[in-house]
C-alpha cells in the first residue's frame, strides 16, 4: 500500500522540507517517508498562494485500491530531481518516491529519489554528462545575475507529457484532477531556482 488509511478516496500528497505529507480535512498533517504506486496521469496547473503565482505538476498515482494526487512545484529541485531520476527508469511501472531537504550556505537544497524494482534510479543528466539537456541561462534581474531554469522546466514538462500513461487500464482511476483542491502549497516559496 502506498500510504495508510486511504479508504478508496483520492488523497493529496505534497512535499515540505523533505517529507511527504497529507492533510485530511479537519485533520492533522501526517508525514511519510515514501509514496509507492504507479503513475497513471500527469498534468500541469497554475496555482496561487498568498498572492504568489506558481505552476505545479500533478501526478495521479495508484497503488491497489489507493489513489494519490502527488503535487510538486515545477520550479523546484523536487521536480527536477524526480524527472531526472524517472528518465532512467520506466515511469509507467510501479515505483517509490522519497524526498530530501537540506540547507547549504543558507540555501535550501531539495530533490526527489526514485526506486524501481528494488534499486535507486540514477540521474539521466549530470554536469559531466549533460546530453541534450538545456543548460541554465544567466540573466540579469534588478542589477543582479541569476540563473534561469525555464528551458529545463519546459524540457521536463514536454518529456512527461509525451509519455503514454495507461490510466484507463486501472479500474476506477479518475481521468481528471478536478475532484478537489488541497489547502496547502506543495513546498516553501523560498525554493526558487533563480
Amino acid at each position: 500500500m502506498g500510504l495508510e488509511k486511504n479508504q478508496g478516496k483520492l488523497i493529496f500528497v505534497n512535499i515540505k522540507e523533505g517529507k511527504l505529507y497529507t492533510k485530511p480535512k479537519d485533520g492533522e498533517i501526517q508525514l511519510f517517508d515514501k509514496l509507492s504506486g504507479t503513475i497513471t496521469k500527469v498534468e500541469f496547473a497554475e496555482d496561487e498562494y498568498q498572492g504568489n503565482k506558481y505552476e505545479k505538476a500533478k501526478f495521479l498515482m495508484v497503488d491497489g485500491d489507493d489513489k494519490f494526487l502527488f503535487q510538486v512545484r515545477t520550479d523546484s529541485g523536487y521536480f527536477r530531481g524526480l524527472c531526472n531520476k524517472l528518465k532512467t527508469g520506466d515511469p509507467t511501472k510501479p515505483l517509490k518516491i522519497s524526498a530530501s531537504y537540506k540547507v547549504e550556505n543558507d540555501k535550501p537544497q531539495t530533490t526527489c529519489f526514485v526506486e524501481q524494482n528494488g534499486k535507486s534510479l540514477k540521474h539521466a543528466f549530470t554536469k559531466d554528462n549533460p546530453g541534450d539537456f538545456p543548460q541554465l541561462e544567466k540573466i540579469s534581474f534588478k542589477e543582479n545575475d541569476m540563473w534561469d531554469g525555464t528551458k529545463q522546466i519546459q524540457y521536463w514538462k514536454d518529456w512527461l507529457l509525451s509519455i503514454k500513461f495507461d490510466h484507463e487500464a486501472i479500474a476506477g482511476t479518475p481521468t481528471s484532477f478536478d475532484e478537489a483542491k488541497p489547502e496547502d502549497i506543495t513546498e516553501p516559496l523560498s525554493d526558487l531556482p533563480f
